[in-house]
């Protein structure tokens, strides 16, 4: 079915132009590959449309009432393209990401109100989850995440480091509670508190109890709060990455908001 649209709007292209040559032009292909689908459109209706001189291109009868039958539908499916193409370069929509609390709160947020400023009628919705979303099956634009994709239908990029290293609340004392984000490295022993969110562990820590293996970006955004960095146990580096469709259109709106979070973190320590 669209082989057959696509073959009728080269028709109306040729029957306007009173040539092939012309609506090859006009529809940025081959005067070759124009001549083969009309053969082809022609074949299958097993009738005449056109009558080829070595000048011109004239319409036969029947070709003449096809050209009246197609033409509202094709400016109709001619001006739906349009608006179509038209949405996806506006500036203007939702971008839906998928990023864990913690990038959230320490890349993402920090930079709604500048967006707001610079595009308005741009709005984002985050989808916050900790495990990685399959945004080829959802209706997102991209991921902020950390760690590697092997998924050749993705292209990662990275856009920062940081480290997460172990601190502890004021006055803890040495031996102070262990609370887990769930990962194995950070459970030397068997944690007090074992949650998937970040900012509720250092919550805990600013209110004076435990010690954790938290994202050194994030402690520093919290400001002043007195916890202790033991520099004696270990430290793990990770990367943030965008993570993005390989073979998708990405529309302006998008590439904005992408870039926006790239250079935000040019500007950041690593």
């Amino acid at each position: 079915m669209d082989e057959t649209i696509n073959t009728l709007q080269i028709f109306h292209a040729v029957a306007r132009a009173r040539s092939f040559r012309g609506a090859a032009d006009q529809l940025k292909t081959s005067q070759a590959t124009v001549s083969r689908r009309i053969a082809e459109l022609e074949s299958v209706l097993g009738i005449q449309l056109l009558v080829r001189t070595t000048r011109k291109v004239h319409l036969t009868d029947i070709g003449t009432h096809l050209l009246s039958d197609i033409k509202a539908p094709i400016a109709e499916l001619s001006e739906a393209i349009q608006k179509a193409t038209n949405a996806r370069d506006t500036m203007d929509g939702v971008v839906r990401i998928t990023t864990t609390h913690t990038i959230a709160q320490t890349v993402i947020i920090p930079l709604v109100a500048q967006m707001h400023d610079e595009q308005p009628n741009i709005s984002l919705e985050l989808l916050l989850d900790e495990t990685v979303l399959d945004i080829r099956d959802k209706s997102i634009d991209f991921a902020v995440r950390t760690g590697k994709l092997t998924d050749p239908t993705l292209i990662t990029r990275k856009i920062s480091s940081d480290r997460i290293s172990y601190f502890s609340a004021p006055d803890a004392g040495p031996n102070p509670p262990i609370l887990s984000y769930g990962e194995a490295e950070f459970e030397p022993v068997r944690p007090k508190l074992r949650v998937n969110d970040m900012r509720m562990l250092l919550d805990l820590l600013k209110q004076g109890f435990g010690a954790a293996w938290l994202p050194e970006v994030l402690v520093a955004q919290a400001g002043k709060t007195g916890l202790i960095r033991d520099s004696s146990k270990p430290s793990f580096k990770f990367d943030c990455n965008i993570v993005y469709h390989a073979n998708r259109y990405i529309p302006r709106r998008t590439r904005y908001v992408m870039d926006t979070i790239i250079n935000s973190q040019k500007k950041a320590p690593l």
